[in-house]
Parts: structure tokens; sequence; C-alpha cells
């Protein structure tokens, strides 16, 4: 199991890294899927970020997948030792997943810091093999939406989830023109929504109760619905050779449920606004190795730290150190210790809307073994916001279907969350003469670098034209403008009409602060496909 796999070598790790935060995960490799843990809080010694890139468990392989820039490049001059191999492959792709040149390729740096070589296939030959559980294809969305359907109706709209989205701008009754078909819900804490209960008189276990069960059994659905829907897995008892097995929904972490809804109106899955998210510690400046070890712990829900200080004879590490999270850099006192030095970390925000999922089940979640989840890797869905009349029809209904093939504009975002309240406020910030050219619909996909996925909805959706309105950061932040301009080409070669949605920064980041404002100035620029082309 990956559990014990891996915490086998978290402390050795940390310790090493200063960091006791690690995302366990895995990759593929020939037809293995082999154990990584993610860094989160700890900086990759290649590229020196504090998420995405993966260290082996036995700290003799690290893989930093980054930008190739100034950093990487860097590293290599630093450390003329090490012979690199760098396995590059060029983003981004097309719908059609063919390769696009750009200036600012991607790939991986694989290095051996035990040996200072190259990363060899010996080492995925005998490799640590995880294996995650008998995961099951995804499900088709006609399945995937009645099962999710039972969720929210298990995990309703909490009064603090409603405020917040009060605050977004949407009202009552637009929250409550969503809720029958795909509205929003809450996990208010996965303790306290018990979806099962097993027993086991004379020593033989046995399902008492069942929510899911229960549920499909009265709307005489087939009791193994819930398998392929992301969140989902099984849980199985034995005892002397027998079995009892029931289905449990990951619900964690505690936050809002988003929705992610399909062309058809499919819902596909869940995003979790997350009330409380991680806070992981990047040491900016460690404590050299002869004086000790400092590792910094952080309370989430607090936003508050302690640091612990380990002596370099293993005797009993103390706490050193405490105080607020501040988002910026902070050095630790070791005047405790004696010591005048002061390593430095600063606090990092973890994915505020990670996926709920059960890929990694067989796995564990608060002691429960499970196996049958779903690995939805490379599936994951976008969301496809409808003008607010149109969202309330039934999903594959004839009057959906009907309004999906006609021709129209099509407005771009990143994020589910953001796409569903711009739907929203569009009508109520513009005309509908203006709506009409610049589109009533709002198509979010997870990231910017997503850009891709936009594509085979666009055509569903009869698109002739589509509206960027991603963050307004894509003027600073060098990624987000090539993530744009890729979008840009790709919509081009797929002779759909880009035009740019634009407002000023201070104003707001991203769209949906725009709208909700009612009082900023949103303009359009049209691109001249030809004039774009030269």
């Amino acid at each position: 199991m990956l559990k014990e796999f891996v915490n086998n070598y978290v402390e050795k790790l940390s310790n090493l890294y200063g960091c006791s935060k690690w995302r366990a995960t895995s990759m593929k490799y020939g037809k293995k899927k082999l154990a990584w843990l993610e860094f989160q809080g700890a900086a990759c010694p290649i590229c020196g970020r504090d998420h995405y890139c993966v260290v082996s468990p036995d700290n003799k392989y690290i893989q930093c997948s980054s930008i190739v820039d100034e950093r990487s490049a860097q590293a290599i001059n630093d450390n003329p030792q090490i012979n690199w191999k760098f396995k590059h492959w060029i983003y981004p792709k097309n719908a059609n997943n063919e390769a696009i040149e750009s200036d600012t390729p991607r790939g991986s740096w694989w290095i051996n810091t035990s040996k200072n070589n190259v990363l060899s296939k010996e080492y995925f030959k005998n490799a640590q093999s995880m294996k995650l559980g008998n995961t099951i294809p995804l499900a088709q969305p006609v399945v995937t939406d009645l099962m999710n359907r039972f969720v929210l109706h298990a995990f309703p709209l909490s009064e603090e989830h409603r405020a917040n989205l009060h605050k977004r701008g949407l009202t009552d009754e637009d929250i409550k023109a969503m809720s029958p078909l795909r509205g929003f819900g809450s996990i208010v804490d996965d303790r306290h929504f018990k979806d099962f209960k097993m027993v086991y008189p004379n020593g033989v276990p046995k399902v008492e109760y069942s929510y899911w069960l229960n549920a499909l059994k009265k709307n005489h659905l087939p009791l193994d619905l819930w398998k392929g829907v992301p969140g989902f897995f099984e849980v199985a008892r034995t005892i002397d050779n027998k079995t009892a097995s029931v289905p449990h929904f990951n619900a964690y972490p505690q936050g809002m449920l988003v929705p992610f809804v399909n062309e058809d109106g499919y819902i596909i899955g869940f995003q979790v606004r997350v009330d409380h998210p991680m806070i992981d510690a990047k040491m900016i400046k460690k404590l050299p190795d002869t004086h000790g070890k400092v590792i910094v712990k952080i309370d989430n829900k607090t936003e508050t730290y302690t640091a612990e200080y380990s002596y370099p004879n293993g005797k009993k590490s103390i706490v050193v150190d405490t105080g607020k999270v501040t988002f910026k850099e902070q050095p630790i006192d070791l005047s405790k210790v004696g010591i005048d030095y002061k390593p430095i970390f600063i606090g990092k925000l973890r994915n505020k809307y990670p996926w709920i999922t059960s890929s990694s089940y067989d796995g564990y979640r608060h002691g429960k073994l499970g196996i049958n989840g779903t690995d939805w890797t490379n599936k994951l869905p976008v969301e496809v916001a409808y003008r607010p009349e149109i969202a309330v029809l039934e999903a594959g209904s004839d009057e959906l279907k009907k309004y999906k093939q006609t021709p129209k504009a099509v407005w771009l975002t990143e994020g589910g969350l953001k796409a569903i309240i711009t739907a929203h406020l569009l009508p109520k910030y513009f005309k509908n003469d203006t709506l009409d050219k610049v589109g009533h619909d709002v198509i979010g996909v997870p990231g910017s670098d997503q850009y891709s996925k936009f594509i085979p909805v666009l055509k569903n959706m009869h698109a002739t034209s589509a509206t960027i309105a991603y963050d307004m950061d894509m003027l600073t932040n060098p990624r987000v403008k090539e993530d744009m301009l890729n979008l840009l080409n790709t919509l081009i070669q797929n002779n759909i009409k880009p035009r740019l949605a634009l407002w000023n920064l201070n104003d707001g980041k991203g769209i949906d602060d725009i709208l909700t404002s009612y009082n900023c100035f949103i303009k359009f620029k049209e691109i001249n496909v030809d004039q774009y082309k030269k």
C-alpha cells in the first residue's frame, strides 16, 4: 500500500528538506505506477518551486517539472558535476494532442541525488510499484450526473457557503433556480456524515446501514451504479474469509461543493472550494546541517506556526518559536537553543480547489481501506455554465440539444466557480444585444494552461466566436500571458473568431470580481485574424 510505503521515508525527507508536509502521488513509467512524493512547502533543489516537483521516497531521484528558464539553467551551471538528462516535451498541445511550437517549452529534469548520475531505466525495473487498488474507468455522464445529484441531496448548501455566494453576486433566487438540478453543496465536516455502518454479529462482518444503497434501492436503480463516479469507492471488511462491502463517498476536504457540468447538462464531478486551505512552510534559508534541523508545522485553521528544532546528536526535538503566519518571509528565532543564525520560511497556500476523487483507493481515508475507486487522471472536465434560462433545463433534454446546436459566441475563463458566477452576472451587467455578440454562456477550465480542453466543447456547442476572459494578471504573469496567446492561436487554428475582454487590474483580478462590482469598465478587443497571422 502507498501509505505504508511512503511513511517509512517521510520523516527522513522532512528532516532533509525542512518540511513536514508531502503529497503522495504516482506516475506511470511503462506499465508501472511508481510512488513519488510531491514537494509541499520545501523548495525543489532544481527550480525552487514548492509544489509540482517530486522526489522518490528514498530520495534517490528528483523529477523537476518546470518551464525551462533561468532558474533551471542556473541549477545546471551551479552543479557541473551532475550528468543532467533533459526529458523534454513541447507545450502547449492543440485539441488533437499535437505539439505547438512555444518559446518557453516545459519538460522534466531527471537527476539521481545519490550518485550524481542520470536516471537509469534499471531503477524503474526494480522500483517499488504502487498499486492504485483496482481503480475503474470513469462512468458515462448520465451515471455520474445521477449519483452526483444524490451527493448534493446528502450534502446541502450550508448557510455559511450561501453567504459566500451572496458576496460573489448570486441571489437566493439564483441559488434556488440551480439547486434542483446542478446546484452547490457543502461538506461541513467529513466526520459528520456517516454514510454506512458495519457491525460484526458473532464476529461476522455485516452492513447494517448504507445511505447510498438505500437511495439506489428506493429509486429502483442498480446497486453498483456508484462505480466509476469520482469520489466513490468500496469499503470491505474480511474476517475468517467472510467479507462484507459497502460504497463510501470521499467527503473530503471541508468546503463548498462546486459541480462541474458538461455541455449536455450532466454533472461529471466536483471541486471543493476549501474552507481552510492547507498552508505549507517553504524554507527560504535553511539551517546548516552541522547546526541541526528546523521543521515548521502550520495549523491551517488558526494560520499559526510552530517551529521545532532537532539537535544534530539525535537528542529529542523541542519547540523554539511560534507565531502567526504572515505569508511573507519570516525568520525563526533559535535563541532558545543558543543559536544566533535565523532560518527563514514563508507560508504558501496550497490548492484552494481540489477535486473530489477516489483514484487512490486502494488507500486510506480515516482508517478505511478501500477498492474500486475511480481514476480520472487526464479526464478532468471543464465547466459549461449556460445562461440562467438555459441552465435550468433538464440534462440531455431536447430543448438543451436545440440550444446547443445554435451558432453562438461563448466566454472562456479559468475556474468552474468563476464560470458559474460569471454566467449569472453577465445579464445583470450587459444588455442582450451586447451579449448576443460577445456571448451569454461561459466555459471554465481548471487552469489557464488547460486551454486545449476548450476546443472540443466549443465545437459541440457550435461556437463561432469566443471571448477570452482570463485573469488580468496575464499582463504581469508571463506564464498566464503565454497560455492566453496559445489559446488565441488554438482558436484561430480551429476557425473560431477570438476577442479579448479587458479591464483595469486595479479594479479586480478576475472577470467575476469585475462583474460583482458593477461599476468597472470592461472593453472588448476584436482580434483581426489576418493581421494576427502576419
